[in-house]
């Protein structure tokens, strides 16, 4: 039987002898304050003690990332554990909308649509204002007329476009007339960008997150949404 603050949540039958259980993990979003093993039967309980063992799950290598790699964890599925601030269907283009909150670490901007049919380059850029003068944190542009084809990033500091990074061409993300879903998650020294649940590239801050406030997208595709969370 499964106890949760002293109510009874569900029971669940035994599919295995109890003595060889022998350990008990826990894991995820929580933080243990206390674990105790109690019972009526003092036999068992010291035949408990004789056969747990505390086991804490080993910190997770800090990984790097190559561009292409799957990243499950930041995949659409896992929207359902964040809550949206601002969510838009079908938005037109161009669009340029005010966030509800700044930029922060933690934040997340999702953008989905479909590649045009014959597309030329479209930009995904989070900003400080409106206008074509903005300072822009992030900008992102996939170029459908280079070759090779290519993303660009890059950022603007007081009307100045700074230092381009463009991401190797072998592992162009986007196709002619295919849906897409970039997610921009904001860390706390850059911006972390996956195409479709694939890792395409990190991009430091080059200025305050603090300070951007807008998505912009305009270019050659269809969106299909804007999410905010």
């Amino acid at each position: 039987s499964d106890d949760v603050d002293g109510n009874t949540l569900c029971d669940f039958g035994h599919r295995m002898p109890l003595k060889k259980v022998k350990y008990l993990v826990a894991e995820g979003d929580l933080v243990v304050d206390d674990v105790r093993v109690e019972s009526d039967d003092v036999e068992k309980l010291r035949e408990l003690a004789d056969n747990w063992s505390l086991y804490m799950p080993p910190e997770p290598p800090q990984q790097v990332l190559q561009v292409g790699d799957v990243v499950p964890e930041l995949m659409s599925e896992a929207m359902t554990y964040y809550e949206p601030k601002l969510q838009l269907d079908s938005p037109a283009k161009p669009l340029c909308q005010r966030l509800p909150e700044v930029m922060a670490p933690g934040r997340v901007v999702i953008v989905s649509g479909v590649v045009e049919p014959k597309p030329y380059r479209f930009h995904v850029n989070l900003q400080t204002d409106v206008g074509d003068t903005a300072d822009m944190g992030l900008h992102l542009n996939p170029r459908f007329d280079t070759k090779p084809r290519g993303v660009v990033l890059n950022s603007r500091d007081r009307d100045q476009w700074q230092q381009e990074v463009q991401v190797p061409g072998n592992k162009f993300p986007f196709t002619e007339g295919s849906p897409f879903e970039i997610q921009i998650h904001c860390q706390e020294d850059k911006f972390r960008v996956l195409v479709n649940g694939t890792f395409l590239a990190d991009f430091p801050h080059r200025i305050d997150c603090s300070r951007i406030d807008y998505v912009c997208v305009d270019g050659s595709v269809i969106l299909d949404r804007i999410v905010f969370a």
